[in-house]
């Protein structure tokens, strides 16, 4: 087993000699300049044999691990050994060949200098302003075309916030406009309306005086009219249930009368009370003979009363006698009633009959 892992950990040593070898013949490789092609392609190729061997021990030390995982770490050991011993060199000629690429990469964007100062001047009021050749060439391709579109977008912005701002000043300008118009419709608004309100003042004003005027009017005709009514009231004369006005008999003053003229009215007025004094006159005449009538009535209706009472009683004590009588015929009396059953009836009850008891039977059955 152990003479296993030495022949395993002993198959580096050519691939050591090898390396050696490859590093004695990449040290000291240079590139004297821009124009050094060959010096370039010298290291270029250098570097690839060294990555390539690099990338082989590499594997192949990953297939030994593979192989038995006792010696990977004798393995790893070997294998870092032998990259440590290659990394420096490569990177010093990757730096080499990396800082050749810098300077065509520089040159080629130096060339495209023109073309993007051309291609970004819309975007700047002048020279003076566009970005120094020395930002330009920091950028890469990606770089200036992301660079590129934001200017494009910048410009759109700013072309939409200048549109969003003409916009905005147009519609002040509207709107200064439309408060001039409103406060001049609002001026002549509250002139009209003053002057109609003074109109409505005036006009109101004459109303009242009007309506004064009509209601001093109204209330003197209405105390007329109150009075006119209240002197036919005072001589006997009663309102009306079925118009308007006063009554008395057969004598009607309806409302159109008290709205007469002075002369007019005394005239009715005066006819009022005449035919007032005669009819209480005749009044009282009637009055008096339904009184001698009431008086004579009354009495023969007491006279009629008295007679219907009396016979009434007359006809009471009869009856009573008949039925006194019509008890003795059948010897019924108040020593005897105990042997009769009596019963009333007819309507009213006006008849009696008389059951006489013959014989009573006591049942002694239990």
């Amino acid at each position: 087993m152990e003479d296993k892992k030495t022949l395993s950990l002993e198959k580096f040593s050519p691939a050591k000699a090898e390396v050696l070898a490859l590093i004695e013949k990449s040290t000291g490789l240079e590139i004297k300049g821009i124009d050094d092609k060959e010096g370039y392609a010298i290291v270029k190729d250098a570097r690839k044999e060294l990555k390539s061997k690099r990338v082989f021990i590499t594997k192949f030390a990953k297939g030994l691990r593979a192989d038995a995982i006792a010696i990977q770490k004798q393995v790893i050991v070997k294998e870092n050994e032998l990259v440590d011993m290659i990394t420096p060199i490569e990177k010093d000629l990757e730096k080499m060949e990396k800082a050749i690429d810098q300077i065509k990469e520089m040159e080629k964007r130096r060339s495209l200098l023109p073309e993007r100062h051309e291609k970004i001047k819309e975007f700047f009021l002048d020279s003076e302003s566009r970005p120094v050749d020395a930002y330009l060439l920091q950028m890469d391709d990606n770089t200036f075309d992301n660079y590129y579109n934001q200017l494009v977008a910048e410009k759109a912005e700013h072309a939409r916030r200048k549109l969003e701002a003409d916009q905005k000043e147009l519609d002040d300008e509207k709107e200064r406009v439309a408060e001039a118009k409103r406060k001049l419709e609002e001026d002549q608004r509250i002139e009209e309306e003053k002057k109609q309100a003074k109109l409505d003042a005036e006009a109101e004003a004459d109303a009242k005086a009007k309506k004064a005027k009509e209601d001093a009017e109204k209330d003197a005709a209405d105390l007329k009219l109150k009075h006119r009514m209240q002197r036919f009231f005072d001589i006997g004369f009663i309102q009306s249930q079925m118009f308007v006005g006063y009554t008395f008999s057969d004598m009607d003053i309806k409302e159109d009368d008290f709205m007469l003229e002075d002369i007019q009215f005394e005239e009715l007025f005066a006819k009022a009370q005449i035919y007032i004094k005669k009819t209480k006159e005749e009044i009282v005449e009637i009055e008096k003979q339904d009184a001698i009538k009431k008086a004579d009535d009354d009495r023969k209706a007491k006279e009629a009363e008295d007679i219907r009472i009396a016979k009434e009683k007359q006809d009471k004590i009869d009856n009573d006698k008949a039925y006194q009588d019509f008890c003795a015929s059948h010897g019924y009396n108040t020593e005897t009633q105990g042997q009769f059953h009596v019963e009333v009836f007819g309507e009213p009850e006006n008849k009696i009959v008389l059951y006489k008891i013959i014989g009573i039977f006591e049942n002694n059955i239990k």
